[in-house]
């Protein structure tokens, strides 16, 4: 037999690593946490490049560079994020903080319906 004993064993692992990966961050933005946004983004960035996912390799990095880059350059916008002001927080309820992306398209779908923004283009006294 030689190698591992449990083939699939170790493969399960592997990918419940990486789902444990994916949680971290989701964690981080849902608690606003910056410090583990950045440790789960490092560790993301590990699994884009062993998926061979071309822009987030090249991007990512570069992305937690930056993050990192502000504590130094941009002290005031540091302390800003790591207060908790990296994900849009609506409630005072624990764990239900958005990314800013996701709060955006959720303002965009709140426009939309009932005659929020639909038909805009059509009335020339609201263009």
């Amino acid at each position: 037999m030689g190698g591992t004993k449990f083939p699939a064993c170790k493969a399960m692992m592997s990918y419940l690593h990486r789902v444990e990966t994916i949680l971290f961050f989701v964690a981080a933005t849902r608690n606003a946490d910056l410090e583990l946004h950045l440790q789960a983004g490092e560790a993301l960035s590990k699994l884009f490049f062993a998926m061979d996912r071309i822009k987030y390799k090249r991007l990512w990095p570069r992305y937690i560079a930056d993050m990192h880059d502000l504590r130094i350059n941009r002290p005031q916008t540091w302390e800003e994020l790591h207060a908790g002001h990296i994900s849009v927080t609506k409630s005072v309820i624990p764990f239900v903080s958005v990314g800013a992306d996701h709060a955006c398209e959720h303002l965009n779908k709140l426009m939309k319906i009932r005659s929020g923004i639909i038909g805009i283009s059509n009335n020339a006294n609201v263009r």
